[in-house]
């Protein structure tokens, strides 16, 4: 993320908590606004329609990332899917469970990887080191937006 990104996702995600309380407030009984007088969020039930979460962040940049060579570690996240475990596009995300559970990380935190042939990722839940040019910009996919992309040249698993 480039400098200075901590505290503008710090006051985003503020506001939206904010925004989401105030909401939910005014549609709370008197006997659930008792109740809920320390801990709000807590009142919503896993699966309902209030249990979501927007993509918070922006697409900010590192601009000297934009057409270098980078390797990077993270996990993947397959936006195609096939018997053998091999995926032509995915995300790569900065910490396990991302994008497959709220909310998702910003886009700036997200790298969207296209890779020219099938690539084999044994093992989803590991993370691993991608290699190859990064491009920045707006990517979208059904499970986050990107503000980077990389066309990837090796994927190896991360050694601990």
């Amino acid at each position: 993320m480039p400098i200075g990104e901590e505290q503008i996702l710090s006051e985003l995600y503020s506001e939206f908590y904010e925004e989401q309380e105030k909401k939910f407030r005014e549609q709370l009984t008197l006997s659930q606004a008792a109740e809920a007088e320390d801990d709000l969020m807590s009142m919503i039930d896993e699966g309902s329609a209030q249990d979501t979460m927007e993509q918070i962040g922006t697409y900010n940049v590192v601009e000297d990332l934009d057409g270098s060579n980078v390797r990077l570690p993270g996990y993947v996240v397959p936006l195609d899917f096939n018997a053998a475990s091999e995926y032509t596009e995915f995300l790569l995300v900065p910490y396990f469970g991302a994008c497959l559970h709220t909310p998702p990380p910003p886009p700036n935190q997200i790298v969207f990887v296209k890779s020219p042939t099938a690539t084999k990722i044994a093992d989803i839940y590991e993370p691993v080191w991608i290699e190859g040019v990064m491009k920045t910009g707006k990517f979208g996919s059904d499970l986050g937006n990107s503000a980077y992309e990389l066309t990837l040249t090796k994927l190896e698993p991360y050694e601990y």
